[in-house]
């Protein structure tokens, strides 16, 4: 069995990483024309199959990859409006991708690792994509960054 990890441990993963405290709460369904310009955090099992996925639409990602490194959120603001994820914030929303991996460690459910994070979304592996999109074993959240700002997360997971 597969279990979703609750959505008050992704939050307090991103508290602590971020070091101020982030409001979250639940979303619409992530579509692909909300994800454009994001990025797709890839997680994989000991095996190497592909276990879970997290999908960070633009501003997310932007938000969170410059407050970990407390870049200027004016950083943010310029990669949301040029329509892209620069790489200095893809590589620090790596780093939150791969600490965010510990969310899938729960009881019960196979142990998972940071694979890859693909920018833009559409270069993951289609199969990636496949289980971004997919309706039923996900989560969909608002994640709000003070003095950054707000973006959404998808995670979902096989099961």
């Amino acid at each position: 069995m597969t279990n979703l990890p609750p959505t008050k441990l992704i939050k307090d993963v991103l508290d602590g990483l971020l070091g101020r405290e982030v409001a979250v709460f639940p979303a619409d369904a992530l579509a692909p024309a909300d994800a454009i310009g994001g990025a797709l955090a890839l997680y994989i099992d000991d095996s190497r199959a592909l276990g879970a996925v997290a999908g960070w639409d633009l501003p997310a990602a932007a938000h969170v990859g410059s407050a970990v490194a407390l870049v200027p959120a004016r950083g943010a603001r310029a990669a949301i409006a040029d329509q892209y994820l620069p790489e200095n914030l893809l590589e620090n929303l790596n780093e939150v991708s791969n600490v965010l991996a510990t969310v899938f460690h729960i009881p019960g459910n196979r142990h998972l690792r940071l694979e890859r994070t693909y920018r833009p979304i559409n270069t993951a592996p289609a199969d990636a994509i496949q289980l971004l999109y997919a309706l039923g074993h996900r989560i969909d959240l608002v994640i709000d960054i003070p003095a950054y700002g707000a973006g959404r997360l998808a995670v979902s997971m096989r099961f």
